[in-house]
């Protein structure tokens, strides 16, 4: 789901579109999956749509004595029908963002590869766990972050820069930077052109470049975050996304 930007929602292809979206499960508190959750192409990949383009919810969320709660009670309606739900939302801060912080159980963060942003973050982030450890009275915590840097080039000076960024946050217990990056590659921009996870178009490393494949650099990255589950995750090799692609699925 995204609540706020319609990234996800437009992404991917959708198999069967369904009317109700975010703002029905936030405003009027609707878990129906079959009138919210809408399919995409991909095999047991749901999507519940973004459908607030006037950015009510952010409204509605601050009026509401509840606002930065609601998201987690309602989430406990999906326990047992998925294996991960995945919220997509912007990086500023907001009483969106703080009450989808709020509902999870650990949040990522996209970084790009320079200091200032790196610092920025960093205090901001500070800023925003502060203000929401009184909710732990309320049985909410603040999950932990980690940090992903993205669009990092294949050069030493790069590699110097993730390096830095890790012992920026060295004393921060809450924050975590992976040793996971995402490399500043064309593949995952014609992934978005076309409405594809970039590891699906790229699941062999091209033989005249020296960087992984975009399969290698995702199971790699999704090893760090959910190791529960490397096993699933290594059994994605080369062959077998291959003829997961080649047989639509």
């Amino acid at each position: 789901m995204d609540p706020v930007q319609p990234s996800l929602s437009s992404y991917y292809p959708m198999a069967q579109e369904v009317s109700g979206g975010i703002f029905d499960l936030i405003a009027h508190n609707l878990t129906d999956p079959e009138r919210i959750i809408s399919r995409t192409s991909i095999p047991n990949l749901s999507l519940i749509l973004s459908n607030d383009p006037n950015n009510q919810l952010i409204s509605l969320l601050l009026q509401a004595a509840d606002g930065r709660l609601r998201l987690a009670s309602l989430l406990k309606a999906f326990e047992g029908q998925f294996d991960l739900i995945l919220i997509d939302t912007q990086g500023a801060r907001s009483v969106m963002l703080e009450m989808v912080v709020l509902a999870s159980d650990l949040a990522v963060s996209p970084l790009p590869p320079n200091m200032l942003s790196a610092r920025e973050f960093n205090r901001g982030t500070l800023q925003m766990l502060e203000g929401l450890r009184p909710y732990s009275r309320l049985g909410l915590h603040v999950p932990p972050i980690k940090v992903v840097v993205n669009c990092l080039d294949q050069t030493v000076d790069a590699r110097g820069i993730h390096d830095a960024i890790r012992k920026t946050f060295a004393d921060n217990m809450e924050v975590d930077v992976l040793n996971s990056t995402v490399p500043a590659s064309v593949i995952f921009r014609e992934g978005s052109t076309a409405g594809m996870s970039a590891h699906r178009l790229e699941y062999k490393k091209p033989s005249n470049r020296r960087a992984p494949s975009a399969l290698q650099v995702i199971r790699e990255l999704v090893v760090e975050l959910f190791p529960q589950w490397t096993d699933r995750f290594e059994a994605m090799t080369e062959s077998a996304v291959e003829a997961l692609v080649k047989g639509g699925q």
